[in-house]
């Protein structure tokens, strides 16, 4: 299934989780609900409980693949036995502890740069400055997305930046890759391969993570609103995600 030959006005509930299923999950507007700033989220006792208890029931089968830092992920995540991708997939952390990080573009530092200033000017715009992107939010600067969208573009150009737009953010990142990747990676080695692949998100940044899953015979379940999607499956929320991670059959 592609992104462009699923529109539905909605999309039915996923199967229950299985375990022989492997998991790949996104964090914000997913397992966490979304803040007006990336500063505002962390991961309460009762999430990690119940994906320290998911991991075990999936023999490790389990990654969180997030645009977040992977110095942020490894910090909320703590002792969790959980593979981790950070910012789209440029940083991953293997599920026996092997990290692969993406080299950074030498425009990045410019770029980060030119968006702080961009934001000074702009009040509600909020800067997350990451070791290999630069994300600019406008959630609470709404009005500002023209000029957020212009901004992101001529940076681009200019410093050679991969650009990537999701809901109320515009990221630009300092290396190629993406969540897809980054999922079809872990999927070549244990304790992924060899399993159903099912991959979690709520933004157009997880489209190319339903793409990889579907490609590997698995599904994607898609967070929130039904849009045009690659996704097989919806859940309405971060708690029906976390409800539906409480049933594992």
């Amino acid at each position: 299934m592609t992104l462009t030959n699923r529109i539905l006005a909605a999309l039915p509930a996923p199967p229950s989780l299985r375990r022989g299923n492997a998991l790949f999950l996104d964090v914000d507007g997913t397992l966490c609900a979304i803040a007006p700033r990336p500063t505002d989220v962390a991961f309460d006792a009762a999430l990690k409980q119940r994906l320290g208890e998911v991991s075990a029931q999936l023999s490790g089968a389990v990654a969180l693949v997030s645009g977040r830092a992977l110095d942020w992920l490894t910090s909320e995540a703590g002792s969790l036995p959980l593979a981790l991708a950070g910012t789209h997939g440029l940083e991953i952390r293997h599920a026996d502890g092997r990290l692969d990080a993406a080299p950074v573009r030498p425009g990045l530092a410019a770029a980060i740069d030119s968006a702080r200033q961009f934001a000074a000017a702009n009040p509600g715009v909020v800067i997350e400055a990451k070791t290999r992107a630069v994300a600019i939010h406008y959630r609470q600067a709404p009005d500002s997305a023209a000029a957020v969208a212009a901004l992101a573009d001529m940076l681009s150009r200019r410093h050679a930046l991969p650009l990537q737009h999701g809901t109320m953010v515009a990221e630009l990142k300092g290396g190629d890759g993406d969540k897809g990747r980054a999922i079809a990676s872990l999927l070549a080695e244990p304790p992924f391969c060899g399993r159903l692949p099912i991959y979690v998100g709520d933004d157009l940044t997880d489209e190319a993570g339903f793409e990889a899953v579907a490609a590997a015979g698995g599904y994607g379940i898609l967070v929130g609103t039904p849009r045009e999607t690659a996704a097989d499956y919806g859940l309405a929320d971060p708690a029906a995600v976390r409800r539906w991670l409480a049933d594992v059959a």
